[in-house]
């Protein structure tokens, strides 16, 4: 019986990778696996931010690979903008 360990692609500070805003505030950046159906994983990065006068601290889950937002830094104004919306309802 084989007993293969995968060896991960290890990220440096994620957190670098988003862009500051007076919008949010990331609290974390840290590396997971994202299933992408039909049983594949990619590597992904859940970043946990407060959105700027809301309550509430939120998630968001994105692939790292792959997207080309990653070469320019993430910006998190459009999720921002969603829990904005959210809390006009």
């Amino acid at each position: 019986m084989s007993s293969f360990i995968p060896n991960p692609q290890v990220y440096d500070d994620l957190s670098n990778l988003v862009i500051p805003s007076d919008r949010y505030t990331v609290l974390s950046a840290t590396q997971s696996e994202m299933d992408i159906g039909l049983t594949d994983m990619v590597d992904s990065v859940e970043i946990t931010f407060m959105v700027t006068d809301r309550p509430g601290v939120f998630t968001v889950e994105l692939p790292i690979m792959g997207f080309r937002v990653f070469e320019d830094g993430l910006d998190l104004t459009s999720e921002a903008d969603i829990i904005d919306e959210l809390y006009r309802l």
